[in-house]
């Protein structure tokens, strides 16, 4: 199932490419904590107080968009309008979507169960809930065999998750392995994922609406993984960005 779930995430990001939906001159593909809820007359946005990149204000619901319910009627703000794709969604709102178009029962399980860590405000787990949650009917927790974190064991289509630590209203940060791990002279490891972001990562393919010099939104890039005795830890942008311990980081698979 896994490679199921690489097969939804390379055909959304085929997708995307070259057919952003466009509105007041800027092609959205934007990093942002809102999300949509349904009600009769259409689609509200919530939770858009405090949007990492601009007010959502100048960005209503396309008409006529196609958008993907995952629970209660709640979505991520992620569809298609006149062929158009528009993907204006933090990290847990694209991995939901990707899980949802792969797999419902896997959706509805993951919604669910996966509860420990730090939740957020939408209704589907956060980046935090990933990075603690073992597995069950439909998920297996990647494992070695002494029950410990192997990031040599990432295969194309794993979820990856980290917990943030310390003091700070970020539950972590989630997304999908698309090629296998692979291991580097120092013993730490590359995997080149998909996720949503504000923070370019090496080799960064993305093109939302930019905050500073980074593209966000949707796209691809690597991230660098590494066990340090027994602290796990992670990096945005391996050779440049510094090594973030985390007290979780997890690799999820669908069975």
């Amino acid at each position: 199932m896994s490679n199921n779930l690489l097969s939804t995430t390379t055909d959304f990001l085929s997708g995307i490419t070259g057919k952003l939906y466009s509105a007041d001159g800027n092609d959205y593909n934007m990093y942002s904590y809102a999300y949509l809820q349904k009600t009769a007359d259409g689609f509200n946005i919530e939770n858009d107080d405090n949007p990492a990149v601009e007010s959502l204000d100048d960005f209503p619901v396309p008409d006529g968009a196609a958008i993907s319910i995952i629970s209660n009627d709640e979505a991520p703000y992620i569809g298609t309008a006149g062929g158009k794709y528009f993907a204006l969604t933090d990290c847990s709102g694209y991995v939901i979507y990707i899980i949802a178009q792969t797999s419902q029962d896997a959706c509805s399980e993951i919604v669910k169960d996966a509860t420990g860590g730090r939740s957020h405000s939408q209704p589907w787990p956060s980046a935090a809930q990933y990075a603690n949650y073992s597995g069950g009917t439909n998920w297996t927790q990647v494992l070695d065999d002494d029950g410990k974190t192997d990031f040599s064991l990432i295969e194309a289509g794993d979820i990856i998750a980290w917990d943030e630590s310390g003091e700070t209203k970020d539950t972590g940060h989630v997304m999908i392995a698309i090629e296998a791990s692979v291991e580097q002279g120092d013993g730490s490891y590359q995997v080149k994922i998909s996720d949503s972001t504000v923070l370019a990562h090496k080799s960064d393919q993305r093109n939302g609406i930019k905050k500073g010099n980074d593209a966000t939104g949707v796209g691809t890039g690597f991230i660098g993984l590494k066990t340090d005795g027994s602290d796990l830890q992670s990096n945005f942008y391996p050779g440049v960005d510094p090594w973030i311990t985390h007290p979780h980081i997890n690799i999820l698979r669908l069975k």
